[in-house]
């Protein structure tokens, strides 16, 4: 008999695994170099795919070590995917946009500051694609009695 957490899990890894397939889907990059724009050839076996987590201690760092271990066990003849340790959200950002990786984990108000060029990035991060909420994020504001925010 299966769990709440174990349905969970399967409806999670499920819905990014749907999510990671239809991401192929999106614009298209840049011709690859040859000069006839041609597509190159097919390539043979799974996708090689790296997905940034967070530090080995963290939430991250084992949830992106399910996700993945849930990927390669049931999409193993399409994708191939390895967890790998990061300093999360920032790092995960700026990473992926510099293409070293193709899957990462940011929490919202970080992937808007990547996407926006604010706080720590000084230009717009644009070479990203949300592809799913892992679970949601509670945020509360503090705010001085006499600021005027109501």
């Amino acid at each position: 008999m299966k769990t709440k957490s174990n349905i969970f899990l399967s409806l999670v890894s499920s819905a990014l695994a749907c999510s990671l397939l239809l991401a192929g889907c999106g614009p298209a990059g840049p011709a690859p170099s040859g000069g006839n724009g041609a597509k190159p050839a097919a390539s043979k076996g799974p996708a090689q795919l790296f997905l940034l987590t967070g530090s080995t201690g963290g939430t991250y760092y084992a949830l992106g070590g399910a996700i993945a271990n849930s990927w390669n066990n049931h999409l193993k003849d399409k994708v191939k995917v390895t967890a790998q340790a990061s300093g999360a959200s920032v790092e995960n950002m700026k990473r992926i946009n510099a293409g070293e990786a193709q899957i990462g984990m940011s929490m919202n108000n970080i992937a808007e500051d990547a996407w926006n060029g604010k706080g720590v990035f000084k230009s717009k991060t644009t070479h990203v694609r949300a592809i799913g909420v892992v679970y949601p994020e509670v945020l509360q504001g503090v705010a001085d009695a006499n600021s005027n925010i109501k």
